[in-house]
């Protein structure tokens, strides 16, 4: 007996030199991690609400991983937006946010203007911590249809004819819609639905979620013009009149004005 018991004695301390491990039941939970609207980001992206892009302005945060511990949320720098458990334009998905999740939503408007800008949320559950960059962005909704604009200008400056503007959209001759703006303005003149930014511009590919890392120096002067469908989901960077850079995806998407350094303001 007592040599059995030696035998395996011996056998565990040589398991242990060679590497092995008494296992254990448990296993390392993953690092807690941010979740939006239900599925992993690298940001949060909002934008005004409009009729084009209904509840653009609020997103559902949630986590995954960690220690299964309470949540405690908070926003570390910014004002543009702001964090809640109501979700106060409720028409469709919840009214309240899953459990340790919370809502982030564009901050109410002050005089009537919206804010811009970028803050950092923070998830924090026991000795563990998670942060994700939400961004606020303005909105371009350009085209020909109804609620949509056939043409902007970013700077200050009285704008007589769409063609004078930073950045339109042209159109083969309309089917009589009552609605078409473009046809109204003179902009049905067109072979095929072309977007046009007449002081130079590049596409550059990209998403929603790498808009943010696009920057104003990536700009050059590749073309004045490009096919609607061409445009779409890729981010272009053109010039203004006045020289600054703007940054948005089309047909309709975040846009970005760069500042008085050249850069983007975040």
């Amino acid at each position: 007996m007592a040599r059995i018991i030696f035998v395996s004695l011996l056998l565990a301390a040589f398991g242990v030199a060679c590497g092995g491990a008494p296992s254990t039941s448990g296993t390392p939970s993953a690092p807690l991690a941010i979740t939006v609207n239900g599925r992993s980001a690298q940001n949060v992206i909002l934008l005004p609400p409009t009729f084009l892009t209904f509840g653009s302005n609020i997103a559902t945060l949630g986590t995954t991983g960690g220690a299964g511990l309470p949540v405690q949320w908070s926003v570390s720098s910014g004002s543009a937006a702001v964090l809640g458990n109501t979700n106060p334009s409720f028409l469709s998905g919840s009214p309240t946010p899953p459990p340790n999740g919370t809502f982030v939503m564009i901050a109410p408007p002050v005089a009537q203007v919206m804010g811009t800008g970028a803050i950092a949320v923070v998830a924090r559950s026991g000795n563990e911590s998670a942060t994700i960059p939400v961004y606020v962005y303005g909105e371009l909704d350009l085209g020909c249809g109804l609620r949509y604009q056939p043409y902007y200008s970013f700077e200050s400056g009285t704008v007589t004819q769409p063609t004078t503007s930073d950045l339109y959209v042209t159109e083969p001759p309309s089917n009589g819609d009552p609605f078409d703006p473009c046809a109204a303005l003179g902009l049905a003149t067109d072979t095929t639905t072309t977007i046009h930014f007449p002081y130079g511009g590049v596409l550059i590919a990209g998403t929603t979620g790498t808009f943010p890392q696009v920057a104003a120096s990536q700009w050059r002067n590749a073309q004045t013009q490009v096919a609607e469908s061409a445009a779409t989901n890729e981010i272009l960077l053109f010039k203004t009149k006045g020289g600054a850079i703007v940054k948005a995806m089309l047909p309709i998407g975040p846009v970005e004005l760069s500042g008085a350094t050249g850069a983007f303001p975040y």
